[in-house]
């Protein structure tokens, strides 16, 4: 579902939750997929984090290097 994973961390967040702050440590991993793709991962990801309300987000490119974007969609294919 993704081409490429980059893993950043662990960092240390700060966040409301139920009322409260809250800190954690965490860990920041960008996946690399096409617009078409990111549902089925966006659901995989949901499925598969520990907290019951995970930060999935996506961030489209707005323009990308050629050879780049289409290496990305030939790795995410169905």
């Amino acid at each position: 579902m993704a081409a490429c994973a980059q893993v950043s961390g662990p960092m240390v967040s700060h966040y409301w939750w139920e009322g409260k702050v809250e800190r954690a440590e965490e860990w920041l991993v960008r996946l690399k997929t096409t617009a078409g793709r990111y549902p089925a991962l966006e659901e995989r990801l949901v499925e598969l984090h520990s907290y019951s309300l995970p930060q999935v987000v996506a961030v489209p490119a707005e323009a990308a290097f050629g050879p780049y974007r289409e290496w990305v969609a030939g790795e995410v294919h169905a």
